[in-house]
């Protein structure tokens, strides 16, 4: 609830600053997955989409949100409407990006690596077999889903399928029609979609 994550969200700040640290806490909606992609390479490419300016919108708030709060505590902006404009300088710019190339340079990696994620080879779309508004989403069970086409572990030992995933084509309270796509599942084996 509401008020449970309040009050976590307090006892957190608490221990922070208790322990010497600036410490401040956002509070966000977990009621579905933050952005379209669930998954491994889907996610790293939805994130570098999102440092490009072609982030989902729910992600750069989330995104932004932070960010800002940290630019504040920092210093680096007076407030949090000077770092939101600070936040979409940088991603208008390509500077953002540019700070994400640098990263993987510094940590071994080429520029351009991210263009060779892995791809997934099947594409199987669900659509809406009535019409209405989505009311809402299983998040526990669209990580399940995820698991089971193997983008997480079940075991220790499971081997990860980097490319698999679900992208979340429809947002909590959108209407759709009949023939709506709900939900994408990106995989390369058949018998992981139908567990998925």
């Amino acid at each position: 609830t509401l008020e449970d994550a309040t009050a976590l969200a307090r006892q957190m700040v608490r221990i922070g600053l208790g322990m010497g640290r600036k410490v401040r806490a956002v509070l966000t909606d977990m009621d579905e997955p933050l952005g379209q992609w669930i998954g491994n390479a889907v996610e790293v490419q939805e994130s570098i989409d999102t440092l490009q300016g072609r982030g989902p919108a729910d992600l750069v708030e989330v995104v932004t949100a932070l960010a800002a709060e940290l630019l504040v505590m920092t210093g680096k902006a007076a407030d949090e409407a000077a770092a939101v404009k600070l936040l979409t300088s940088a991603i208008s710019s390509g500077q953002a990006f540019d700070r994400f190339t640098r990263m993987v340079v510094a940590q071994g990696g080429k520029p351009g690596c991210w263009e060779r994620l892995p791809q997934a080879q099947e594409h199987e779309v669900y659509k809406a077999t009535s019409a209405g508004v989505l009311a809402g989403v299983d998040c526990e069970a669209s990580g399940r889903a995820a698991v089971r086409l193997g983008a997480g572990r079940e075991t220790k030992d499971s081997v990860l399928d980097l490319s698999a995933g679900l992208r979340m084509r429809v947002r909590r309270g959108q209407p759709v029609d009949v023939g709506t796509p709900l939900v994408e599942l990106v995989h390369n084996d058949p018998r992981r979609a139908v567990a998925a």
